[in-house]
């Protein structure tokens, strides 16, 4: 497993994991609850080259859902939101939805 870091003068950011699919680095957050913030990924959406697909593993709803950064980036990404208890199925739920 690989995780990623940026760590620019006075901001830094850490994604848990970087899955690697075909062609694809996609980040995932592991996040405590349901109300969880999503700044690393936004970093590592806003600073790659490609379109994005992410994952964030929570105890919420699974949820596929196209959306973008915060402003001023407004970069689009698709993130996939997977209870704890799908990660096992990760590989064939991002073969399925991965831009």
């Amino acid at each position: 497993m690989f995780y990623w870091i940026r760590d620019k003068k006075g901001t830094t950011a850490e994604v848990d994991y970087v899955w690697q699919q075909d062609s694809h680095l996609i980040p995932i957050e592991v996040k405590l609850g349901t109300n969880s913030h999503l700044r690393s990924i936004h970093s590592f959406v806003n600073t790659a080259e490609k379109r994005v697909t992410a994952v964030r593993v929570w105890s919420g709803d699974f949820l596929v859902q196209d959306t973008a950064t915060p402003a001023p980036n407004n970069k689009p990404y698709r993130l996939i939101s997977i209870t704890f208890y799908y990660v096992g199925q990760l590989d064939k739920i991002l073969r399925r939805h991965v831009w």
